[in-house]
């Protein structure tokens, strides 16, 4: 009887030292890999624009009571964003040569005058101002210029 239950102690003790060598055996390999690891850093900060610069007005042109004119515009923007001018007061006349070089009257709405990603720009923006005959063009035209920041999602 001592054979026998020897031979089922040594069977027993066998199994569980046999259970333990995989446990530890499979622990050990958890994880472990060789090879080139990748590592993907995204940064992210809210969206921010200037608009530090306008040159002042020159005349360009006339024809008339039109007088053809530029301001050079500088901004900057670190997303997309479209750069937009708004009629300010009252006055005469006024058309700005929006994003697609077609001249477009400033009434109610807004003319967009540049669509751009990132970075400081620069662009010469053109007018078109009705006045009376003889009138010389004396400063900016009545508009405000507004930076309008594409929202990221």
């Amino acid at each position: 009887m001592n054979a026998g239950l020897r031979k089922v102690n040594l069977v027993s003790a066998s199994a569980v030292l046999l259970l333990v060598a995989l446990t530890a055996n499979a622990e050990a390999q958890v994880g472990i890999r060789s090879g080139v690891a990748q590592v993907t850093l995204l940064a992210r900060s809210a969206p921010q624009s200037t608009l530090p610069a306008l040159l002042p007005v020159r005349e360009t042109g006339r024809s008339g009571t039109i007088v053809e004119a530029a301001v050079n515009v500088r901004w900057g923007a670190n997303t997309d964003h479209r750069l937009v001018i708004r009629r300010a007061a009252p006055a005469g006349r006024i058309w700005v040569q929006d994003v697609n070089g077609v001249y477009q009257e400033l009434s109610g709405g807004a003319v967009v005058v540049a669509k751009d990603g990132a970075g400081l720009r620069e662009l010469e923006v053109r007018y078109r101002i009705e006045v009376l005959e003889n009138e010389k063009l004396t400063g900016a035209p009545p508009v405000r210029y507004e930076i309008a920041v594409n929202p990221t999602i």
